[in-house]
């Protein structure tokens, strides 16, 4: 996943995208072992994750 969101924005973890719009961030632990892979934008939890939905979360961000 990190991968994927780092292709995406063009920038690496802990970086912000190129236009200022999204700071890439990495935590140890969201507490969702079972709800597999959990990503966190602006505090809502979205899980399940596949790398393959992060061109569309990165848009949803961008609004």
């Amino acid at each position: 996943m990190l991968e994927a969101f780092e292709r995406e924005l063009d920038c690496h973890a802990g970086e912000t995208s190129p236009d200022g719009s999204v700071t890439l961030r990495t935590i140890e632990c969201l507490g969702g072992c079972g709800w597999g892979t959990i990503v966190a934008v602006d505090g809502r939890y979205r899980t399940g994750v596949k790398p393959d939905e992060a061109p569309r979360i990165v848009a949803e961000v961008r609004g």
